[in-house]
């Protein structure tokens, strides 16, 4: 069995990675799941609030103009039911419970992410049209 020369592929990783850091672009080593650009793990956070989000196809983003406010406006129309509409609901109830539990997402969405955006304004808007 031939041997692989473990100098020469770690040579060359070192230079891939030097290159992808310089054009802001992110890998992952699929072996531990590394992040070895950045130095990190697959289990740490890998956006920091305010600074920088990374997404790993595009990479690194940098973030100039922080989110001061961030209005959410949820649309519904509960009362009525599409005339078109020929299926049942997924889970045969009426459309209000949807509509309920759409709302009662949002509110524990927003209060688990309260401590995460403090700086942020957040404003909700229900609109339910008749």
């Amino acid at each position: 069995m031939k041997k692989i020369n473990q100098k020469k592929n770690n040579l060359l990783k070192r230079l891939f990675i030097k290159i992808c850091r310089f054009f802001n672009y992110e890998i992952i080593d699929q072996s531990n799941l590394n992040l070895p650009v950045s130095s990190l793990n697959f289990k740490d956070n890998l956006s920091k609030i305010g600074e920088n989000s990374l997404v790993l196809p595009m990479g690194k983003i940098q973030i100039k103009r922080p989110v001061k406010s961030l209005h959410i406006i949820l649309r519904t129309c509960a009362s009525v039911t599409m005339l078109t509409q020929s299926k049942n609901r997924i889970f045969n109830e009426p459309k209000y419970n949807y509509t309920l539990k759409t709302l009662n997402s949002l509110i524990n969405s927003i209060n688990y992410n309260k401590n995460l955006f403090k700086h942020i304004k957040l404003k909700l808007t229900i609109i339910d049209h008749d």
